[in-house]
């Protein structure tokens, strides 16, 4: 969870790295002048000598909104931010008003980051109670806050939209109002929702649906919590045109639900031929959920341990999964990251022989011209200048420092290291042999790295996907 890591100041970084098991992290909770909260599958934990101040929330939101939270006026209104991966940030403060509509808020002093992770099929259990003579049936997922309809949503979509065993892709609509389901990124889906499904980013869920159905000719949409009678009122005009619909609403039962002006209509009409019921997921609480047909009439459930089986699979499945795919992408990225450092040592060369620079205006040239995660290396050396007393010392500490998206392996960066050492130590023609000699075990390097990326990358994912599956086997 690198994305949420570098969220917080630096003095929390090694505390959320080693204290903190992000293979059951469900939520992060700051509050003004009180401990860092973080809920797991198994309790609430809370660390003493951690107490947030104004100043360290302030620098979380910067991180969030990139220093522009005038860009996200209109999520503040909402109450959330959702960002890069799918997390979600809830915000509480003062909130200002005009004419009774909240206009913003200010002063922000609680923070909720939800944290959001990829399915791995667990709707593969409710599919067959979805299904109808071969047609998806219109189904209605209920639930509180924090009971998993989101994630639901998205396996559902996930599973619908490349097919299962029951019945073959199909094509869907995903209306993603917060952007929150898929995760989209310019555009792009950053979570798997199924091959055959097509995203509405950012869109008003009443708005998305028409338009969906006008252009994209779906055979299903999916939406997530309905709010007003707007959406309602979408939703029964989606069904009438014959297009299926499965979406959300926050609820403790089916018969809460009904109390709602909105979802009453709809209810009692029996425009949902099945119901989902969900509990909110708490430590040492068994998860329960509930099937339900037109009439709310209990079908079938998964309740106890068999319930917490599947996401205990689930979350061993996903974690080893991406372990082996993060590995896989390091080996890819080496070659391009070795490459990177030989136009650095290239333009190290060029700028000491016929620009005659000071290393301080070669880290500069280079911090703005090469990509990430390189420029970034040569960013930090400077933010050091004015207090550097040892330039091949500060070398060393800004290398060990440089984990971030950073692809090399021990060798790789011994060799960088080694370099760094001599940088600025010798004369001219001196300088220019190490340049050489570091460039030919780059070289080096580099034809190892071309050679064995694809066969380790394979190996990798494989391996993430078999532990995974062996430690579910030896647990059962």
């Amino acid at each position: 969870m690198k994305e949420i890591i570098r969220l917080f100041p630096e003095h929390y970084q090694p505390l959320l790295s080693n204290d903190v098991d992000w293979t059951s992290v469900q939520e992060i909770r700051l509050r003004v002048h009180q401990r860092l909260e973080v809920l797991d599958s198994t309790d609430v934990h809370t660390f003493p000598n951690l107490q947030l101040s104004q100043a360290d929330l302030t620098y979380v939101l910067n991180q969030i909104s990139q220093f522009s939270l005038y860009r996200l006026q209109d999520e503040i209104k909402e109450g959330f931010i959702t960002i890069e991966g799918g997390h979600r940030v809830g915000l509480a403060g003062k909130a200002n008003t005009i004419n009774h509509d909240i206009d913003t808020l200010k002063h922000i002093s609680f923070m909720n980051i939800r944290i959001a992770r990829p399915s791995v099929n667990r709707a593969e259990q409710f599919l067959p109670h979805l299904l109808m003579r071969g047609e998806w049936m219109n189904t209605l997922i209920i639930g509180p806050p924090h009971s998993g309809k989101t994630t639901l949503l998205r396996e559902l979509s996930k599973s619908i939209g490349s097919g299962t065993t029951l019945k073959r892709a199909s094509k869907v609509a995903l209306i993603d109002e917060r952007s929150e389901l898929a995760a989209c990124h310019r555009g792009i889906p950053q979570l798997d929702v199924g091959e055959r499904t097509d995203v509405m980013d950012a869109c008003p869920k009443a708005e998305g649906m028409m338009m969906m159905i006008r252009s994209m000719s779906p055979d299903l949409i999916l939406v997530d919590e309905l709010g007003g009678e707007k959406d309602a009122e979408a939703v029964r005009e989606a069904t009438f045109t014959g297009v299926k619909v499965i979406c959300s609403i926050h609820g403790g039962s089916l018969e809460t639900v009904m109390k709602r002006r909105a979802a009453n209509g709809l209810i009692t009409d029996q425009i949902f031929d099945r119901y989902i019921v969900l509990n909110r997921l708490t430590p040492h609480r068994p998860s329960s959920i509930r099937i339900l047909n037109a009439q709310g009439a209990q079908i079938t459930s998964f309740e106890g341990e068999l319930a917490m089986g599947w996401i205990g699979a689930l979350i061993v499945l996903t974690v080893s999964t991406w372990v082996g795919f993060d590995i896989a992408a390091k080996f890819k990225k080496r070659p391009g990251q070795i490459r990177q450092w030989k136009s650095a040592l290239q333009m190290i060369e060029a700028e000491m022989v016929y620009g005659q620079s000071s290393l301080w205006e070669v880290c500069e040239r280079i911090s703005n011209q090469l990509p990430t995660p390189i420029c970034e290396f040569f960013s930090n050396l400077l933010s050091e200048k004015e207090t550097c007393t040892n330039f091949a010392e500060l070398w060393e500490t800004k290398l060990q420092k440089h984990g971030h998206g950073n692809a090399l392996t021990k060798t790789d960066s011994d060799i960088v290291a080694q370099f760094g050492s001599t940088l600025g130590q010798h004369d001219l023609l001196q300088q220019q042999k190490q340049i050489k000699l570091t460039l030919h075990h780059l070289d080096l390097q580099l034809n190892d790295a071309i050679e064995s990326s694809g066969k380790h990358q394979k190996v990798a994912r494989g391996m993430g996907v078999l532990s995974g599956l062996l430690v579910i086997i030896l647990l059962i």
